[in-house]
């Protein structure tokens, strides 16, 4: 299958939610991956880290996400399929500037070297950095308890894709 045919039919998200354990102070991160309208993998969890900013927290749940794709990604070329690039959707526009610019900020300093995997993967053009607005991010459901009408309309988007 070439990598329009195949572009056309996947989706890669990413989302996060900052200090949502307030125990620990710990964000939540998620991804969800669907290919051919359906769900093949996803992912909701506890951060391994504090983060100071949601921008952070956006980011390592982004590059956590990329590391899976690139496993998916692997696995999709070994059954012969071209995947091109892989577009990541996030709702951070703060995360895709810390992922897309390798000079360091003053508020991105600190971010553990093993996160700026995603600009390494987004410099090879294995990953691009694709906004999605919030309110259209299925992942979000991943990530934070939503009012059953919006997780109702997200799960059905999930499920019933084409």
């Amino acid at each position: 299958m070439s990598a329009s045919t195949y572009g056309a039919r996947r989706l890669w998200q990413s989302n996060a939610s900052h200090m949502s354990d307030p125990y620990t102070s710990k964000g939540h991160g998620g991804h969800l991956f669907s290919i051919a309208g359906g769900p093949v993998t996803w992912l909701s969890k506890r951060l391994p880290l504090v983060t100071t900013s949601s921008a952070e927290t956006e980011y390592v749940a982004a590059a956590r996400a990329a590391q899976a794709a690139v496993y998916l990604r692997q696995l999709l070329q070994e059954l012969g399929f071209d995947v091109g690039t892989t577009p990541l959707h996030m709702d951070s526009q703060s995360a895709m500037c810390i992922a897309t610019n390798p000079v360091a900020k003053g508020g991105s300093k600190h971010i553990r070297l093993r996160y700026h995997l995603l600009r390494e993967f987004i410099g090879e053009g294995v990953v691009k950095a694709v906004y999605e607005p919030g309110t259209k991010l299925l992942a979000d459901m991943l990530t934070k308890a939503l009012p059953r009408p919006s997780l109702t309309q997200c799960r059905e988007q999930v499920l019933h894709a084409s």
